[in-house]
C-alpha cells in the first residue's frame, strides 16, 4: 500500500531551499557536470549537493564548505586505492553528508593500502551513511596509522549503517605496527554510531633473528578525549594480534581493545553508552618459528580508559532506512526495523540533534520535528511505509532532510531508533 504523499508537503515547505545539484560521472555521460569529485567540490558553494555516479574516483578535499556527496544509485561509488578524503574547517552551522561510498574493490591486486577518511577541525556536523570502507588485508600507509575514519576536533560525527575496518599494521623487523581502528576520534564532541560494523585491523607481522613481536590489533572505536560516545545496534570487533617469527620465541601481538576511551583534552561529560551492541575480541598472534611453542599474545579486551564510565542501555536497538535519492513521482520506501508488535512512527526533521528525551530510550536525532507520521504496526520485526514523492516547489531541484524512527512496544516502552538522510530529486535529473 502506498501512503498518501500529503505528509511530505509540510516538510517540503518548511525546508530552506537548497542550492545547486552537481552531477559527477567519470565517463562524462549525459547530464554530467564533472568527471571528478574534486572538480565538483571546487565548483560547489555552501549547501550544494553533489551526486556521484558509480565508478572509481580519486580522493578529494573539502575545506570550509557544507556539502552533501551522495551516490546516485544503490551501487556505491568507489575511492581509488590509497585515496585520501579530507573534510576540514566546517563552521558551526555547516554540515557534511557522505552517503554511498566504498573502497575500491580491486585494492587487493592494486598494491594500495586502502583509502583514508579524515575529518578535521569541524565545528559543524559530519554524517556518514551507507558506506563500505574496509580492506582488512590491505596494509596501512607507512606514514599513517591505518585508522579507517579519523576525526579530530569535530563537534559531532554520525556513522549510520556503515562498515569501517582499520587497515592491517605494517610489518617490521622488530615489532609489527598496530592495526588501525575502525574509527579513531580525538578531542571531539560527540561520536554517534548506529546500525554499523566497526572492526580493528590486524597487527602487523614481526620478524627478527633474536627478537620480534607481532603488532597489537586495532580498536573497533578509539575515542580519546571525546565528550560523548553513543553506539546502538552495532557490531564492535577488535583486531587480531599480528604473528611473528623469531628464534627468541617471542610472542605474537595481543588482540586489540574494542573500545579505547582514554582521557584527552576534552573530558567526557556523559558516560559512554552501548545499546544492543555485539562485541568480539581479537585473538593474540602466534610465533611461527618451528622451534617455538606457538607463543601466543593475549586475547583482546573490551575497554581501555579508567576514567570513563561505560553504560549498557537496556533493550533492543531500532532502525529506519530509505534509499539515498528518490525522484518526483516515484515511491519512497522507508523500512522500519524493530520488534514484533511495535507501533512504528517516522519523525521528519529539518536539521540534526543528539538529545535524550525523558522516559524514551535512545537519542532524538532530528530537530525540529515537522510531520509526525504513523507508519503502522510491525507484524514481524520490520515494516515498510511507502510514500509517493510529491512535486518539488518550482525552481527547486532537490530537498534533503533526516528521518528518524520512533517505536512504541506493546508494553508502552518508547525507543528512538536510528535515522537516515533522504534526498528528493527533480524528475529531470
Amino acid at each position: 500500500m502506498v501512503h498518501p504523499a500529503w505528509t511530505l508537503f509540510a516538510l517540503l515547505s518548511a525546508i530552506p531551499a537548497r542550492a545547486d545539484v552537481l552531477v559527477v560521472d567519470k565517463a562524462l555521460g549525459p547530464g554530467a557536470d564533472f568527471a571528478t569529485i574534486q572538480a565538483a567540490v571546487d565548483a560547489a558553494v555552501d549547501g550544494d549537493i553533489v551526486i556521484v555516479r558509480p565508478a572509481t574516483y580519486d580522493g578529494f578535499a573539502v575545506n570550509g564548505k557544507g556539502l552533501s556527496i551522495l551516490a546516485e544509485s544503490k551501487t556505491r561509488f568507489a575511492i581509488e586505492p590509497s585515496g585520501r578524503v579530507v573534510v576540514s574547517n566546517l563552521g558551526a552551522g555547516q554540515s557534511f553528508v557522505l552517503r554511498g561510498a566504498e573502497d575500491d574493490p580491486d585494492i587487493e591486486t592494486s598494491g594500495g593500502w586502502g583509502s583514508e577518511w579524515e575529518f578535521q577541525n569541524c565545528a559543524g556536523t559530519i554524517w556518514v551513511e551507507d558506506c563500505n570502507l574496509l580492506h582488512p588485508s590491505a596494509p596501512s600507509n607507512p606514514s599513517n596509522p591505518g585508522d579507517k575514519v579519523q576525526a579530530e576536533g569535530v563537534t559531532r560525527l554520525f556513522v549510520v549503517r556503515s562498515t569501517l575496518v582499520g587497515a592491517r599494521g605494517q610489518s617490521s623487523s622488530i615489532i609489527g605496527q598496530s592495526g588501525g581502528a575502525g574509527i579513531a576520534a580525538k578531542n571531539c564532541g560527540e561520536i554517534l554510531v548506529f546500525d554499523s560494523e566497526l572492526v580493528g585491523g590486524q597487527g602487523g607481522f614481526g620478524s627478527g633473528l633474536d627478537f620480534s613481536l607481532g603488532g597489537i590489533g586495532g580498536s573497533a572505536l578509539a575515542a580519546v578525549g571525546c565528550e560523548r560516545v553513543y553506539v546502538a545496534g552495532t557490531r564492535l570487533v577488535s583486531g587480531d594480534g599480528g604473528d611473528t617469527i623469531s628464534e627468541g620465541c617471542d610472542s605474537g601481538g595481543n588482540g586489540g581493545v574494542v573500545l579505547d576511551l582514554s582521557a584527552g583534552v576534552l573530558a567526557p561529560t556523559t558516560p559512554t553508552t552501548l545499546r544492543d551492541c555485539k562485541t568480539e575480541f581479537g585473538v593474540g598472534g602466534i610465533n611461527l618459528d618451528e622451534l617455538c611453542p606457538l607463543n601466543q599474545g593475549a586475547t583482546g579486551t573490551l575497554l581501555e580508559g579508567d576514567l570513563v564510565a561505560l553504560v549498557f542501555e537496556p533493550g533492543a536497538a531500532r532502525s529506519v532506512s530509505a534509499p539515498t535519492l528518490v525522484r518526483e513521482g516515484d515511491v519512497l520506501r522507508f523500512v522500519l526495523g524493530g520488534s514484533q508488535g511495535d507501533l512504528g512512527f517516522l519523525l521528519l526533521g529539518i536539521g540534526l540533534s543528539s538529545s535524550p528525551l525523558p522516559g524514551v530510550g535512545g537519542l532524538l536525532l532530528v530537530d525540529p520535528v515537522v510531520p509526525f507520521v504513523f507508519a503502522g504496526t510491525l507484524a514481524t520485526d520490520s515494516a515498510v511505509l511507502a510514500v509517493t514523492v510529491p512535486s518539488l516547489p518550482p525552481g527547486v531541484d532537490i530537498r534533503q532532510f533526516p528521518v528518524q524512527g520512533l517505536f512504541v512496544s506493546p508494553t508502552l516502552e518508547a525507543v528512538l531508533g536510528s535515522a537516515t538522510q533522504v534526498a528528493l530529486l527533480d524528475a529531470s535529473f
